[in-house]
């Protein structure tokens, strides 16, 4: 799947050599910090829909429905893919079901993207007054991110799950026309049961309260971000 690549932005075709954006090279991204250009925003949502095709074209189906999918689940699936970055790249720990743990892993886990954003901010070529209204503008997707992170966290989300999920964030407004892709839906919500019941017997439900919890993702993403798309650079600024 190669999410930590999707999740930092190095599935581009110009970045098709590993020492382009490696950590011995010490090269910035240029498309994250780069100084704006008019109608940046826009540049940045097609980068970000190029890095996914590059996902998708690996998918079992034809891309031929691609644009219409991509361009509904684009959203949900920079959301979905940066929370599990977050979360695999804490490894296993031992996880306290209750309150108060939770509420302190969440504070620990904002504090932590919160100051991931203000340090990428920090590298922008902008002044000190647009540095401090993108960190306002973007505090509301980084509290939603760190929230989905902890989530993926206590339920100790495995690989296999986020992979089948992630294939069913992308198909969820597959229409019925689309019979190869709503075969492929069904076969992965299928796959996803047998799974968790296999897995985690003792959590009956695992396998829809996942799906609901995507459908959760997937509602908000659109909602936040379509109302600023500015904030789709946010999840990879803290993943970074």
């Amino acid at each position: 799947d190669r999410f930590e690549e999707c999740a930092l932005m190095k599935l581009l075709p110009e970045f098709d050599k590993p020492e382009d954006l490696s950590k011995e090279s010490c090269n910035r991204n240029p498309i994250l910090y780069g100084r704006p250009k008019p109608n940046d925003e826009s540049i940045f949502a097609d980068k970000v829909a190029c890095n996914l095709m590059q996902w998708i074209r690996h998918l079992p189906f034809s891309t031929a429905s691609a644009d219409h999918l991509l361009t509904a689940s684009c959203f949900g699936l920079v959301i979905f893919n940066a929370a599990y970055y977050l979360h695999s790249s804490k490894g296993h720990k031992i996880v306290l079901p209750t309150t108060e743990y939770y509420n302190r892993e969440l504070m620990d886990e904002m504090s932590s993207n919160i100051n991931a954003l203000k340090q990428g901010l920090s590298e922008l070529p902008i002044s000190n007054a647009d540095t401090d209204e993108l960190l306002q503008r973007w505090i509301p997707i980084t509290e939603k991110l760190s929230e989905f992170t902890v989530y993926f966290n206590l339920i100790r989300l495995e690989e296999p799950e986020f992979l089948l999920l992630k294939v069913l964030m992308y198909t969820m407004k597959a229409t019925t026309e689309m019979s190869s892709i709503v075969d492929v839906d069904r076969s992965y919500r299928a796959c996803l049961g047998t799974y968790c019941q296999f897995h985690c017997p003792s959590q009956p439900n695992r396998a829809n309260e996942l799906i609901n919890k995507l459908h959760e993702i997937f509602e908000f993403s659109q909602s936040l971000l379509m109302s600023d798309t500015s904030r789709l650079k946010a999840p990879f600024f803290i993943c970074d």
